[in-house]
């Protein structure tokens, strides 16, 4: 949020379902159909969703998303890829997400992985 209302920090997790783990495209399974790429743009979908849950109102605010993975900050950022269909789905459901709160257009920036010292510590407690 704007920095007139700071929030406190909020560390949220969730597992992907295995069926969708499955799918994720690694050189054990190169015949995935899901990339990395596309569940970080899953995480900031549901940074936002998470964020609208905890403020009471987001209308006319300008919201700002923090990630460390590059394309997925890119791709919220211009409300469009090239690269990947799951990714434009997301990115449909993105903006309805934003239309139907009445914020301003999101922002994403990219912080690297040293320094989002929260994510990295909440993405690697799972066992």
């Amino acid at each position: 949020m704007a920095a007139s209302s700071p929030l406190p920090y909020i560390v949220w997790r969730v597992a992907f379902p295995d069926d969708i783990v499955a799918r994720l495209k690694t050189k054990h399974n190169p015949t995935g159909d899901l990339t990395i790429n596309d569940f970080e743009l899953v995480g900031i979908v549901l940074e936002f969703l998470a964020l609208t849950g905890v403020c009471r109102d987001v209308t006319s605010r300008h919201l700002v998303i923090r990630a460390d993975n590059t394309s997925a900050v890119s791709w919220a950022y211009r409300m469009r890829t090239s690269a990947s269909l799951p990714a434009a789905r997301l990115l449909r459901y993105l903006g309805l997400l934003i239309l139907a709160h009445h914020t301003s257009p999101l922002t994403t920036e990219y912080v690297p992985g040293p320094e989002n010292d929260m994510a990295d510590k909440s993405s690697r407690s799972f066992k």
